[in-house]
């Protein structure tokens, strides 16, 4: 139930010399375990509040739970904008909704490149994943 992404859609951002992430709505973790699905809400985002899910997937190759959502996460995010310097990284804890997905609020500071890097929970090992979004300026 999770709509597509339009940070694609955003234009190409201007060639800082910094290395991005590609700006997509889907990535898969650091081990291949997981398979991350973000929506955002504005989308595109803009400077301001914003909301965002993700859906957490397992790719289990062959296995009856390959692409089934995970419930039962423990989802933290944190967000940089690496091209500006002095603008202060900002933390949120995702809260699982009955659909599966996993929701979080925060608010854009400034327009720009960012990184959402997730960090999903585990017993025995943490993962992560991280998304490149283009955030543009507010109205």
């Amino acid at each position: 139930m999770l709509l597509a992404l339009s940070m694609i859609a955003c234009g190409t951002p201007e060639d800082t010399g910094a290395a991005r992430l590609p700006l997509t709505s889907e990535v898969d973790s650091i081990t291949g375990r997981y398979h991350l699905v973000l929506e955002l809400d504005p989308d595109p985002a803009t400077v301001g509040s914003q909301s965002g899910w993700i859906g957490l997937s397992e790719n289990v190759e062959g296995a009856p739970v390959d692409g089934a959502l995970v419930a039962g996460g423990n989802l933290t995010g944190t967000l940089t904008a690496p091209e500006e310097q002095g603008v202060d990284a900002l933390s949120m804890t995702f809260t699982e909704d009955p659909l599966g997905t996993y929701g979080a609020s925060w608010d854009w500071t400034i327009d720009g490149y960012w990184e959402l890097r997730i960090v999903i929970g585990e017993v025995t090992e943490d993962d992560v994943a991280t998304f490149g979004v283009l955030v543009e300026p507010a109205d």
